[in-house]
């Protein structure tokens, strides 16, 4: 099963890693009602809100109505509004600036450069437990696979994979697969 993950999550990544920008601008609104409940003495309203990631994303926020308060709480930002009264229904409007980044494996590897000695590099070059990758059966279903695309070979492998629940005796594409 971690080899059906694994190819397919390689398989997306090869598909779309050229084709993502380095830095990328996006803009949205975000509208916010609040609403004055019955006899409401003070409303507070408090709202998610983004916010910047050193080497992923810088994002500016302008508010239509300014905050009483911003802060983090658990790696999530917030935006807290307090009206003591509140008569009628109120939109504020959050405007949202984003460079995002482009953060992937290419990325990582040009800024962190990262050496492995040639012991540690074996360690995790080294074959899967489980990966019967030179079983006859399987040899002969990736023989099948005509056009050798990545979404080819993903769309063939999610063909032939079995969901099932944990069991700890599939281990392998070969027993998780209705190859057998």
């Amino acid at each position: 099963m971690r080899l059906l993950i694994f190819l397919f999550l390689l398989i997306t990544y090869s598909v779309f890693a050229d084709k993502a920008p380095e830095n990328q601008l996006t803009e949205y609104d975000i509208l916010l009602k609040v609403k004055p409940g019955l006899d409401s003495r003070q409303v507070i309203y408090t709202c998610v809100v983004p916010q910047s990631i050193a080497k992923r994303q810088k994002v500016s926020i302008h508010y239509s109505l300014k905050p009483k308060r911003t802060y983090v709480d658990v790696d999530t930002k917030y935006a807290e509004w307090v009206f003591p009264v509140l008569k009628k229904e109120l939109t504020i409007k959050v405007k949202v600036k984003a460079v995002l980044y482009k953060y992937d494996h290419s990325t990582i590897r040009k800024n962190n450069k990262i050496t492995l000695s040639a012991r540690k590099r074996q360690k995790y070059l080294a074959q899967e437990k489980w990966l019967e990758s030179k079983h006859d059966l399987i040899k002969k279903e990736a023989a099948k696979i005509k056009e050798k695309s990545a979404v080819a070979i993903c769309r063939h492998v999610c063909k032939l994979m079995n969901h099932e629940a944990y069991n700890p005796a599939n281990r392998g594409a070969l027993k998780l697969s209705c190859l057998i």
